[in-house]
């Protein structure tokens, strides 16, 4: 009777576990009865200055006679490392927890500009007597990266001369993203390090104070003689701040005499036409003393200044490129109209250059003769009636005696007017096409009766063209009536004009005739006196006989 008690008793046992194992485990990873609702964190990407925050949710039983479960949270490095980790968590029920991990307590060492985690979910199961083993359930990829430092070197100027005091006003700060403002970086180690080409002459380490800044006297350091010189400022690698790359300024220290800015003007031509596009293409240079040859002056900014009549026209800043030169199109920003102008250079004012403006250099625009604007109306009919659509279809050229060709007045604005007694009807600005064409559509645009009208172009006034009106085109719209009878007119026109031409063509077919009639006549009498001459009879008068 006990062995079939005890039977019983191991078949409800296991059907109970089986039923637990079939119902109550969502992974089929374990036994006993675990469910994550939810595993978070606030966001994916950080800097190393900001928390981690973590929330989770989960259920979890187990008999705590003949097992143990437990979860946790973990935090790796790239290296599978585990820099961080909450203590197990054995309570059974549904729990929710919350945690907010600052990034700098990670157990790593941030050697990397941005370094890479992950945030895992574990849970744990053992049964006292076999043992036990953990599961990683659910993981959350982060990334966390270094701050960038801001560095100022206040009101700093690259090129003084031998013998000043050389000062160092060094401001570091840095963005707050916890606290979403700039900040002093105060009471912060910072690397000084001043090299000529590969020497390093003076090093040394600073921190700053608390408004985030270093002075630095370098005229009490060393003795600097002209040359070109190379500041650099480290900083040592720490959890926040970026140290990848040290920031490097240049330095020139100058002979006490201050270099003069040569400005050469490339192939440039001081008497142009009014039609000739003006490009201005100026060299900056100065004489290094230190290195005894001419350089160009490359990445400086220069403002360049257009002047007619001591008016300035147009004025606006050039940085050189490497070559220390600058390119203006000056047809690109202002409409040069004929006359003389004056152009200059000008440059910020400093202690290394002699002079802070360049000469003064001429320019004349002239007319060599203005252009005639040329107005084609293609298939056009002076002739129309009302009803009928009506098109006008314009091309417009021009001869460039720069080029030598004919060109169309391509992407140019003209204005339209049509006329009735003088009165303007309509009125619209048009724009040529890249073939010089305009189309107007005079049936869309205005209501049009019987009655005579007067068609006009004209561009607006400008130095390019003899003329800005075209010529006057006539317009004659009649009504259908007038049509017909306009039809009828010229049938009996045309009627009248072929009797015109039979009567003519009949009188001279007649005075030929009677030319030829008097001719044969005159023909025929002279015939006649010579056949009487002929059969005379011959008379012998006596009285002219000799004896």
């Amino acid at each position: 009777m006990k062995r079939k008690v005890t039977y019983l008793l191991i078949v409800l046992s296991v059907s109970l576990v089986c039923i637990g194992l079939f119902r109550n485990i969502p992974s089929g990873k374990a036994y006993p009865y675990y469910e994550l609702h939810y595993f978070d964190t606030d966001k994916e990407a950080y800097f190393n200055d900001q928390s981690i925050n973590i929330s989770a949710s989960w259920e979890l039983f187990y008999d705590e006679m003949t097992e143990i479960a437990a979860v946790k949270i973990k935090i790796f490095n790239f290296s599978e490392e585990c820099v961080w980790e909450t203590p197990w968590l054995p309570e059974k029920g549904l729990k929710e927890e919350s945690w907010s991990v600052e990034i700098c307590t990670l157990d790593d060492s941030f050697e990397n500009r941005t370094n890479y985690f992950s945030v895992k979910f574990v849970y744990y199961y053992e049964i006292l007597v076999s043992g036990g083993c953990q599961y990683f359930i659910e993981e959350i990829p982060i990334e966390t990266s270094k701050i960038n430092i801001s560095c100022e070197l206040v009101d700093y100027e690259e090129y003084v001369l031998h013998g000043e005091e050389l000062l160092l006003d060094v401001h570091l700060s840095f963005f707050n993203h916890t606290t979403g403002i700039s900040e002093n970086l105060s009471s912060f180690l910072v690397l000084f390090e001043l090299v000529k080409v590969e020497d390093i002459l003076f090093e040394e380490n600073y921190t700053t104070n608390f408004n985030g800044r270093v002075n630095i006297n370098l005229t009490e350091k060393l003795q600097l003689g002209p040359g070109n010189y190379k500041i650099k400022i480290f900083y040592p690698n720490n959890v926040f701040f970026n140290n990848d790359v040290p920031l490097m300024y240049n330095l020139q220290v100058n002979t006490t005499s201050k270099a003069n800015i040569t400005c050469e003007l490339i192939d440039f031509e001081p008497n142009v036409s009014l039609q000739q596009k003006v490009s201005i293409q100026a060299r900056f240079s100065f004489y290094n003393e230190t290195k005894g040859i001419e350089e160009n002056i490359t990445l400086f900014d220069v403002l360049f200044r257009l002047i007619k009549n001591e008016e300035v026209l147009f004025e606006n800043n050039f940085t050189t490129d490497n070559g220390g030169m600058i390119q203006i199109n000056l047809t690109n920003f202002v409409q040069l109209k004929v006359g003389k102008y004056q152009f200059n250079f000008s440059y910020p004012i400093n202690d290394f250059f002699n002079q802070n403006i360049s000469e003064s250099y001429d320019l004349y625009v002239n007319i060599t003769s203005k252009a005639n604007l040329s107005c084609i109306l293609i298939n056009y009919n002076t002739i129309s009636f009302v009803g009928q659509d009506i098109s006008i279809e314009a091309f417009f050229n021009y001869y460039n005696e720069t080029t030598e060709k004919n060109e169309n007045l391509t992407l140019s604005l003209i204005n339209f007017r049509l006329l009735k007694n003088k009165e303007v009807v309509f009125v619209e600005n048009y724009t040529t096409d890249i073939y010089g064409r305009i189309l107007i559509n005079l049936t869309n645009s205005v209501k049009l009766g019987s009655g005579n009208y007067q068609m006009k172009f004209s561009c607006p006034d400008n130095y390019f063209f003899e003329e800005n009106i075209t010529k006057i085109y006539d317009l004659y719209i009649h009504e259908m009536i007038e049509q017909e009878a306009l039809s009828k007119d010229v049938q009996k026109r045309n009627t009248e004009d072929s009797t015109t031409s039979f009567l003519a063509i009949l009188s001279i077919f007649s005075i030929g005739i009677i030319v030829l009639l008097i001719l044969a006549f005159v023909k025929l009498r002279g015939r006649s006196k010579d056949f009487t001459t002929i059969n005379m009879p011959f008379y012998l008068d006596s009285s002219s006989c000799v004896s």
